[in-house]
């Protein structure tokens, strides 16, 4: 896969309502390079400005319209991804959907999120939300992990996300992606990464661990086997259900690459 074709993955995953692994097969999370766009601003065309404009009038009351990380184009191969990128704001993430399927020619920027599977012993990582459903740690990459070297953006946004969500610290820790996914809504890319925290005392920090004011939708941290999570998968939210795919692709054990929303 090599330079627009990303955003015909994005229309197609748009378009039926799936999410669409890409072709990397995993590995260490360095081997994902980041590369400025040969332009570092973003060329709108006036039809898209006020497309942009004009939803974040209506939807971006009480959103933070702060840098993201927005990718254009891609080189993916089983063994290495290359992201074109530039920063974008958060209102053009939730126009995603909107431009794409009314300018589907456009390289409109997709959003990075990752998504943190964090194993030990007990099981895995889980943040429980304040409406009762169990989410995994996670984000979107942001203009301040986009300044990181070129190897480093996904790493450097997934440990402070989780620093900031759970308390816990992956400086040092070997993390893999287990798969990159496009779809969700708005549409963006999906990247998800595994640690084993296996000998960090993490039920003791998550214990500890509470909350702060800037996490209002978060209730507390919990522990849930994978077992558990793989046999009530179908219940789970659309970002747990596709990392947790990713990582039995990942294993060997998931053939499946698209996953219905």
């Amino acid at each position: 896969m090599t330079g627009s074709s990303i955003h015909k993955t994005a229309l197609d995953a748009l378009r039926t309502r799936t999410l669409i692994r890409l072709p990397y097969m995993g590995g260490v999370a360095s081997r994902v390079r980041t590369e400025p766009a040969p332009r570092p601003e973003l060329q709108r065309s006036d039809a898209i400005a006020r497309l942009v404009d004009s939803l974040w009038e209506t939807k971006g009351e009480g959103h933070f319209d702060g840098a993201l990380l927005g990718v254009t184009g891609a080189s993916i191969t089983e063994d290495e991804i290359t992201l074109v990128c530039r920063p974008i704001r958060y209102r053009d993430y939730l126009a995603t959907d909107r431009v794409l399927d009314a300018h589907p020619d456009s390289a409109f920027p997709l959003a990075v999120g990752v998504h943190a599977i964090l194993s030990c012993a007990k099981g895995i990582v889980c943040l429980r939300l304040k409406n009762g459903r169990i989410a995994l740690p996670g984000g979107a990459v942001d203009g301040q992990d986009l300044m990181r070297a070129s190897s480093q953006a996904l790493v450097h946004a997934v440990r402070r996300e989780v620093a900031e969500e759970t308390g816990i610290n992956l400086e040092g820790r070997h993390i893999q992606l287990t798969g990159l996914y496009v779809g969700g809504y708005p549409t963006h890319l999906l990247a998800m990464l595994w640690a084993d925290l296996s000998d960090g005392g993490i039920e003791r920090t998550i214990s500890a661990f509470k909350p702060g004011d800037a996490l209002d939708q978060v209730q507390s941290i919990e522990l849930r086997s994978l077992r558990d999570l793989i046999e009530t998968m179908a219940d789970l939210p659309l970002v747990m259900r596709a990392a947790l795919r990713s990582l039995r692709h990942w294993g060997g054990d998931e053939p499946a690459w698209t996953i219905e929303t």
